[in-house]
């Protein structure tokens, strides 16, 4: 009976072993513990965890892309990511909390209006880490906007190729009528 219940269980449902999994994951790209990675490493960072948390290794540039625009982590001056932060934005983009509208502004105002309601005692620090605060000007970077502009370098690129392809064809067809 218990082996029923484990074959039956939902592995989507996110639960301790996905911690476990985050943390071991973590640890290989901040062997030093010091709780910051760099930006670039947050890509293979999910394609190293598993679904529902991460996104697996088979997993698409362009689909890393899309998450990680969703997930808009805090980026420090120094190129980094938090772990804080980055679970939070995991765990939040996984389940799906305040992220059905397009507009991340307004999905982070919501989220962070619902936790200073259900945890009044939270602290600004605590907030600012979980959820990135607006900014103040158009040169405040986040990860939202680096991988936003990663996934148009793709899309541009994946149009120009395929521009060169069309291209290449239409000048056999011409080619080949002319002979």
């Amino acid at each position: 009976m218990d082996n029923f219940s484990f074959l039956t269980e939902d592995s989507s449902i996110l639960g301790p072993h996905h911690l476990d999994e985050f943390v071991t994951v973590w640890s290989d790209f901040d062997p030093r513990a010091s709780g910051r990675i760099q930006y670039t490493e947050v890509c293979e960072l999910l394609r190293q965890m598993t679904p529902p948390l991460g996104l697996g290794r088979k997993c698409l540039k362009v689909v890393a892309y899309k998450r990680l625009v969703k997930m808009n982590m805090t980026l420090y001056k120094d190129g980094a990511v938090d772990y804080t932060g980055t679970f939070f934005a995991l765990v939040r983009t996984a389940l799906e909390v305040y992220t059905e509208n397009a507009n991340l502004k307004s999905n982070d105002l919501a989220l962070r209006k619902m936790l200073k309601s259900e945890f009044p005692n939270i602290s600004k620090r605590t907030l600012d880490l979980v959820i990135p605060r607006n900014p103040r000007d158009s040169k405040h970077m986040s990860i939202g906007k680096i991988f936003a502009a990663k996934l148009i370098l793709e899309n541009y690129r994946s149009v120009r190729r395929n521009g060169k392809r069309k291209k290449s064809a239409i000048d056999s067809v011409l080619v080949a009528n002319e002979t």
